[in-house]
């Protein structure tokens, strides 16, 4: 069972708007972030540092422009509402949708076993709930003739696909 076009062409899409969201414009300067306000060059006089590690008054020393460029990056991605709204779409998608999948896939495959495995004289109900026996089985019409009364041998021909379930004889 393939995605249907509508399905696929809505998390494509999806994809789009979350590359998009990160994407720098054009028109960044060096160290300045593509989302969220641009970061001021604060200019940062050089510290004298103990043997601790730490500045003569006490401080730590200030971060270097990349390492504060990475965290207004980071600060300003999680901020933003449009790219926090698309990721949690995503995750709801991989959670939800996609186990949902591989678990029709799954009923799919054990459904065409027991059709496969069908034979005469085998007890079936078919989805709009008729029990019967299977009198014949129509290979090249991909239809099956059940026996739905004992006594007055009334048969009833369905499709194969309407048989749900199998009880072997």
């Amino acid at each position: 069972m393939s995605q249907p076009v509508g399905q696929l062409s809505s998390v494509v899409w999806s994809m789009v708007l979350a590359f998009g969201l990160l994407a720098v414009p054009a028109d960044a300067q060096d160290g300045e972030v593509g989302i969220g306000t641009p970061s001021a060059s604060i200019p940062v006089a050089p510290a004298t540092l103990d043997p601790s590690g730490q500045s003569a008054d006490g401080l730590m020393p200030e971060t270097s422009g990349a390492a504060r460029g990475t965290q207004d990056f980071w600060s300003g991605l999680l901020s933003n509402p449009v790219l926090m709204l698309t990721l949690f779409l995503v995750v709801m998608y991989v959670l939800l949708v996609v186990p949902n999948f591989r678990a029709g896939k799954k009923t799919q495959r054990e459904q065409e076993q027991r059709l496969s495995s069908m034979k005469k004289n085998d007890r079936v109900v078919t989805s709009f709930g008729v029990h019967g026996v299977v009198s014949a089985i129509h290979n090249d019409s991909g239809t099956v003739t059940l026996r739905i009364d004992e006594n007055t041998n009334a048969k009833l021909t369905v499709n194969r696909e309407t048989i749900r379930v199998v009880k072997k004889d």
